[in-house]
């Protein structure tokens, strides 16, 4: 990482200075449970897990969408292993940290298994038809 300042005096001379600045960096792996779902670090979204190299100490968006599909199945967010809400900021710690994004899948009322009692009527209402 270079920083370059450069000034100019009233006569319109100018100077530019350059240091060169070694921050530490670590990686910040970004996961989900189920994996491939999802998530957004610094505003790139992509499939889980992946890793990103941040420098120590400084501050950055993590975001997992309320209801993602994959495959057949539909999750819901459930909460961050950082305990962190849905969005909302982490600053890089001093070590390799992983943030994972914990969904639950969501039941279809349509693969509900219903067991009667014996001897007893059962109405089901498809969730479309009882609106």
């Amino acid at each position: 990482l270079e920083l370059r300042l450069t000034a100019e005096d009233s006569g319109g001379l100018t100077d530019t200075t350059s240091i060169r600045l070694y921050p530490k960096t670590v990686d910040l792996t970004l996961a989900s449970q189920p994996t491939g779902l999802d998530v957004t670090y610094l505003a790139q979204t992509a499939p889980t897990p992946f890793t990103r190299t941040a420098i120590v100490g400084s501050s950055g968006s993590i975001s997992a969408a309320l209801v993602q599909t994959l495959g057949s199945r539909t999750y819901r967010f459930a909460y961050w292993s950082d305990g962190g809400a849905r969005i909302h900021n982490v600053t890089t710690p001093d070590s390799d940290t992983t943030y994972t994004a914990n969904y639950r899948a969501e039941r279809d009322p349509r693969q509900w298994q219903i067991t009667p009692p014996k001897g007893r009527p059962v109405t089901v209402l498809d969730d479309e038809n009882s609106r």
